[in-house]
């Protein structure tokens, strides 16, 4: 046997058994259509074709929705990408800012001889009592005796010693 006639051979059984599927077919057909008299059949086939309408939309959106999402994570990834340049540029300069030696910039004042003198111990409370209380008894004049007794008031109401000891001369 050839070629060609065992290609034949095996079309024409397919040809045949296609032929009894739409005999077949057919005779459903006409078996459903007499049964059902009103339009059941022409409904569910709008109804179906609406479906697919439908559905056909819903892909139609969700498909041009992802487009844009995918075009929004094309721009953010552009502008991740300027971002993670611009840090790396800011590194850079902050880099080069540690790295450059700066001038100083405090300002070193030598003392001065006022500064130099030795410091003068305070004078405490006890002692300005008892200094004004040796004042008061060498029998000083009236006007000095009541500078010596306010003295010794303002010493009691909280003012500092040193004050008192200089307005009265006993330093």
């Amino acid at each position: 046997m050839s070629t060609e006639q065992q290609n034949t051979q095996v079309v024409e059984p397919v040809a045949a058994d296609l032929s009894k599927v739409e005999t077949l077919l057919e005779d459903i057909k006409k078996s459903v259509e007499p049964a059902v008299e009103d339009n059941t059949a022409e409904i569910l086939a709008k109804s179906a074709d609406t479906l697919l309408q439908d559905n056909k939309k819903l892909v139609e959106g969700v498909t041009g929705r992802f487009s844009g999402v995918e075009a929004k994570l094309d721009n953010m990834d552009v502008m991740m990408d300027k971002i993670i340049k611009s840090i790396a540029n800011i590194e850079a300069r902050v880099d080069a800012m540690f790295k450059t030696p700066s001038a100083p910039k405090a300002v070193v004042a030598e003392q001065t001889p006022a500064e130099l003198q030795p410091i003068q111990k305070s004078i405490s409370y006890s002692d300005v009592v008892s200094k004004a209380t040796a004042a008061l008894a060498a029998n000083p004049s009236n006007d000095q005796a009541m500078r010596i007794k306010l003295g010794i008031a303002q010493l009691d109401a909280g003012v500092s010693p040193e004050a008192i000891a200089k307005s009265l001369n006993l330093l």
